[in-house]
Formats: C-alpha cells, structure tokens, sequence
C-alpha cells in the first residue's frame, strides 16, 4: 500500500491544498467502486434516486474524501437492489445473473 500526500485537484477555499492519497486504490477506485459504476451518478443531482450512495456522496464532497464501495446492499422500499450498473458490460453481468436465478 503507498499512502503519498498529494496535491489535492479539488481543492477549494478553506480546505488542504494537500491530501494523503493511497495512489495504488485510486485505480481500482475507479475501475471497481460500485458507486462509481452505478448509474445512479448521472442522477440531475448525483445519486438523489439512492439515499445510501447520496449519504456518502454528500461526506465525500465536505471532507474531500473518495470511497470505494465494494459490495452494494442498498434496497428501495419494495426490497428491489437500487444498483443500476452504468457499463454496458456490466449490466449485461447482472441481467444473466437475473435471468439464472
């Protein structure tokens, strides 16, 4: 694991201009957060139609923050999962799993 302190690109008014990074997760972050690759994000205001992922979205942002979501159990009021998987590949994955169960 390589914990760096970076140059935080978000930076903003009142927060750090440099940030501890593990610069080996941010790869994976991107690729395999289940949050990054629901598409819930595209929501008009990012992930309002998910209050899980709105929860930690909202802390992500005021503490300049990034989470990788690895396992996704967020359920509507119906008891339906709210993941919506946003690469075609991977919704192709959920629609088979669907169809197998």
């Amino acid at each position: 694991m390589t914990i760096e302190k970076i140059a935080n690109k978000y930076w903003k008014e009142g927060h750090p201009e440099e940030i501890y990074s593990n610069t080996e997760m941010d790869e994976m972050r991107r690729k395999e957060c289940l949050c990054v690759n629901c598409d819930r994000k595209n929501d008009k205001i990012p992930y309002s139609s998910c209050p899980v992922a709105k929860k930690i979205y909202d802390i992500c942002v005021k503490h300049d923050m990034a989470m990788a979501i690895t396992k996704c159990g967020a359920t509507d009021e119906k008891g339906d999962l709210l993941y919506k998987p946003f690469y075609p590949v991977l919704l192709e994955r959920q629609i088979a799993s669907e169809q197998n169960q």
